[in-house]
């Protein structure tokens, strides 16, 4: 039962909808929640109904971590931290064993990953972080389930976080709801023809390219290179579609998610692109990732007197490519997602060296198509 199917359209949305506009009329605002909670755990099961019970134990575990951390925070900082590092450890560990267990122990590709495990993941990777460091009131067991299971982003983003989505959990109301009701149908019809229309199109054709590869027929030049940039098309109208889609959902049920993608292939650079591209990813490996890497490799260059270039590779380019190293294996199981990865981190390390050096900058035609052949 995805987003563009008749099931889902026509019986569940307008059920789920009729639903909360109902309970919230009759001042029932938990009853409400829960509604939501029981709608998103429906959808979730009805398509993956075999692994809703990881879902369930990642949320439990996740919750009960992040209840510590509250209040162990205030009392004892240093098991504070050490729940904290738990959580995240577990979190990472239930990412990995899901995605790679099979690779690691030798049986070939992992035949069966619960969906969504990649952002529900680290969408509590990143609340348990900002648990530590606000002073924000924990949340319902409730307020959290839904945090993390709400169905609109629970498959396939956005990546959303704690002062993004709880206050606004905590203030839903069917008034809310239906003053952004006309906005959100009409994002959400743009998602659904960027998905409908455009990527499910090319993909039929994509498809037929790569199985005959996949077959070992001959491709001729056009053909291949057709299919690699159909594909990089694909990708973005599904993606993007599906985004979109997402926030008009979330949308009609009165909360506001962030934006996720910008116009990403009008990029003339690898570091416009990805501030374009998946821009809740992005930020989520920005601030979670790089920029403490930064901070911790700054204090082992002034430890060691590094200077020059050496500190610039050292406390810059070293994070960018670990960084993009685990953006790579976040993103898919396989070395191909490895090799995407590192290949963005290196290309992202020369758009920081190019900077760095004072390099004229190219014409925008020029660095357009540089960029665009490159995430091709």
């Amino acid at each position: 039962m995805f987003f563009t199917s008749y099931e889902f359209l026509f019986i569940f949305l307008p059920i789920a909808l009729l639903g909360f506009m109902v309970l919230h009329k009759l001042r029932w605002s938990n009853f409400a929640r829960y509604w939501l909670v029981f709608v998103s755990l429906v959808f979730y099961w009805s398509l993956d109904g075999r692994h809703i019970s990881h879902l369930l134990v990642s949320i439990g575990i996740n919750y009960i971590a992040s209840v510590c951390i509250y209040k162990l925070r205030t009392n004892s900082i240093r098991f504070a931290t050490r729940v904290m590092w738990a959580g995240i450890c577990f979190n990472i560990g239930f990412l990995i064993w899901f995605k790679y267990a099979d690779y690691l122990l030798g049986y070939g590709p992992t035949a069966a990953i619960p969906l969504g495990i990649s952002f529900f993941t680290i969408q509590q990777i990143a609340y348990l972080v900002s648990t530590f460091n606000d002073d924000e009131v924990t949340p319902t067991f409730s307020q959290y389930l839904l945090f993390v299971s709400f169905f609109p982003y629970v498959i396939a983003g956005p990546i959303v976080t704690k002062g993004e989505v709880i206050q606004q959990l905590r203030e839903m109301s069917e008034h809310r709801a239906i003053r952004m009701l006309m906005p959100a149908l009409t994002l959400f019809a743009i998602g659904l023809f960027k998905k409908v229309v455009f990527a499910d199109n090319i993909g039929e054709y994509v498809d037929l390219v790569y199985a005959a590869a996949t077959n070992g027929k001959p491709l001729s030049t056009a053909d291949a290179w057709s299919a690699a940039m159909l594909y990089t098309l694909q990708i973005y109208f599904d993606f993007s579609g599906y985004s979109d889609m997402a926030a008009g959902l979330a949308g009609m049920f009165g909360l506001r998610l962030p934006r996720n993608f910008h116009s990403p292939l009008k990029a003339c650079s690898i570091m416009e692109f990805w501030r374009r591209w998946h821009m809740s990813a992005t930020r989520f490996f920005t601030n979670h990732f790089y920029l403490p890497l930064v901070m911790k490799f700054m204090r082992l260059a002034v430890r060691w007197q590094l200077s020059g270039a050496n500190r610039f590779l050292f406390t810059v380019l070293l994070p960018m490519l670990v960084t993009f190293f685990l953006i790579g294996i976040w993103h898919g199981a396989g070395m191909t997602a490895v090799v995407f990865g590192l290949m963005m981190g290196v290309a992202i390390s020369i758009n920081h060296i190019w900077i760095k050096l004072s390099l004229p900058a190219l014409p925008r035609w020029c660095a357009w198509l540089i960029t665009s052949f490159v995430v091709v």
